[in-house]
């Protein structure tokens, strides 16, 4: 064998400088990943341990080592050869992903065995990105493929290394950003992380886009349910301010919250934030036009459109409604004004169907409820054409609904008739067709909640309501976190069915919620003003 130092020597010669005198404890390393056990015997033709997943199957073990190296028990070994479809799986180029032909790549050059840890998984890699300037491996950035069946799977991807901390590791799955820009140190050297990646053109892949230096130990692979109910729920970085009530969506992979009641003068404020899970980080963004609670909102790529709502006063305090419809771009950080609403409205819902937007339900001025049903063309606006037209109008006029979009179908879910002490909750849901203009009521929720508009949203399918009130005032919060699934068959709406999920871990209203990469996000919230944010990952 030869001496640790010589093979890293022979390896990176650019970083021989940087010397170890003794291994590096796995368990100081590894924080809390299962170590692995010896590694079975390898049948001599396919190189596999006999406990190995086979490929191709639902589920596969995937680690990335040199031939010669021991296999991790359960694991397929991925030596760095090019992809081949009758294998099933190996790398391609990255640049090669933008086009309809992946090119396959040979990285072999690019595998370590560094002997410093005691879980084979972690103590052995691939380059993804090659940059050390004087190293013999491949430096064209490489991309991995797996042969699966479409689909949506649960895929663990772990990145470092023991030996070396210089690196900026950047991993996408289909797309997702799993980890972003992770720089480990001789305390962290290891990441990994689980994302729910949906597969549609029959391979999973996986690049280091945007990474330096990206070194992947092991992929696990595993084929997920669209119908979870167990969520395991952890804390992430808290909202920088306490709000509820405000306007939030889901858009560039994070979650954005708008406005919101901030203290008990209940004058809405324009303070905006992003939360970042790829990093667990809020940044503020652009302030609002002016302060806002209770508006609808909707999705379009990286515009996010903001319609109707409680705009502050300049003097303090609120009105009820507004005719003010926004649309925030993420990238540019600005808004821009587009077509009021043909009346003011507030505690309405907001989606996109196709190029419509749809705004309806809510109160009036007076905070009477209103049922009117109304839809702009995106490519109208900035034309002579360009205004709300008159749709059917929503059967039993009700606010602080759900809302989502599912099938081709918009969703009007629960909600409220009357306010505050005078509100009559509803379990009504009713789903709209475009194509015959009309509303048909569908499967009720279990029980009657409001105060759901932000945190109502769509996953594998499904659409999920998280937390809600279902009466004013002290007690009147819950957790309850709940999925709805239409009927496979259009035409038998009685086969729809709400099932619940794991719930929050405490009672909140009037929060934002959504779905990241597989995973689930709710922030902020009554009562009160709170900041903390929760994580919850589905659990088959």
């Amino acid at each position: 064998m030869i001496p640790a130092l010589v093979k890293w020597a022979r390896d990176e010669p650019s970083r021989v400088s940087q010397t170890f005198t003794r291994p590096i404890a796995a368990t100081s390393l590894v924080n809390s990943v299962e170590t692995a056990t010896e590694a079975s015997p390898l049948d001599p033709v396919t190189g596999l341990s006999d406990t190995a997943q086979l490929v191709g199957a639902t589920s596969a073990k995937i680690n990335f080592q040199p031939t010669g190296a021991a296999v991790p028990t359960g694991y397929t070994k991925d030596t760095g050869a090019a992809y081949d479809a009758t294998r099933g799986y190996g790398w391609v180029r990255q640049d090669s992903l933008s086009s309809t032909t992946h090119v396959p790549l040979e990285i072999t050059p690019n595998t370590r065995d560094r002997n410093r840890v005691a879980d084979q998984r972690l103590d052995t890699l691939i380059h993804m990105q090659d940059n050390a300037p004087n190293s013999s491996g491949v430096k064209t950035p490489a991309a991995w493929e797996y042969k699966l069946d479409n689909g949506t799977y649960n895929v663990t991807v772990s990145v470092g290394d023991a030996a070396y901390f210089d690196s900026q590791h950047s991993i996408r799955v289909e797309g997702v950003k799993a980890i972003d820009l992770f720089r480990p140190s001789s305390t962290q050297p290891f990441k990994q992380t689980t994302v729910l990646a949906s597969v549609t053109d029959g391979k999973l892949t996986i690049d280091a886009i945007g990474g330096t230096n990206t070194k992947l130990n092991y992929v696990d692979i595993a084929k997920a349910t669209s119908d979870f109910t167990a969520i395991n729920w952890s804390t992430v970085a808290p909202s920088p301010i306490g709000r509820s009530e405000g306007p939030g969506a889901i858009a560039s992979g994070k979650l954005y919250a708008f406005g919101g009641y901030i203290n008990t003068t209940y004058t809405p404020t324009p303070r905006s934030d992003a939360y970042n899970p790829a990093n667990n980080t809020w940044t503020r963004i652009k302030d609002l036009p002016k302060g806002l609670t209770h508006a609808g909102t909707a999705v379009d790529g990286k515009n996010i459109y903001i319609a109707g709502g409680y705009p502050a006063k300049s003097t303090g305090g609120q009105r009820f409604a507004t005719r003010d419809v926004w649309k925030y771009n993420v990238d540019t950080n600005t808004y821009t004004a587009l077509p009021l609403l043909p009346a003011a409205r507030g505690g309405g819902a907001l989606e996109l169907l196709g190029r419509e937007l749809h705004f309806f339900g809510g109160s009036d001025s007076n905070r009477a409820d209103r049922g009117e049903h109304w839809a702009l063309n995106l490519d109208t606006v900035g034309t002579a054409n360009a205004t709300w037209n008159q749709k059917a109008s929503l059967p039993n006029p009700r606010n602080h609904l759900g809302d989502a979009t599912l099938g081709g179908k918009i969703y009007a879910i629960g909600g409220q008739r009357g306010q505050d002490a005078n509100a009559v909750y509803q379990t009504a849901v009713h789903t709209y067709n475009p194509q015959s203009n009309s509303w048909t009521a569908v499967e009720s929720l279990p029980r009657a909640r409001s105060h759901i508009g932000a945190a109502t949203f769509v996953m594998n399918g499904r659409i999920i309501v998280a937390g809600g009130e279902i009466a004013h005032g002290s007690g009147g919060t819950v957790s309850d976190v709940t999925a709805y699934k239409p009927s496979a068959d259009p035409s038998n709406p009685s086969a729809d069915s709400w099932k619940s999920l794991t719930p929050l871990p405490a009672a909140r209203h009037s929060g934002v919620a959504g779905s990241i990469g597989g995973q689930i996000f709710y922030t902020t919230g009554a009562p009160g003003f709170k900041t903390t944010s929760y994580k919850g990952i589905p659990a088959n």
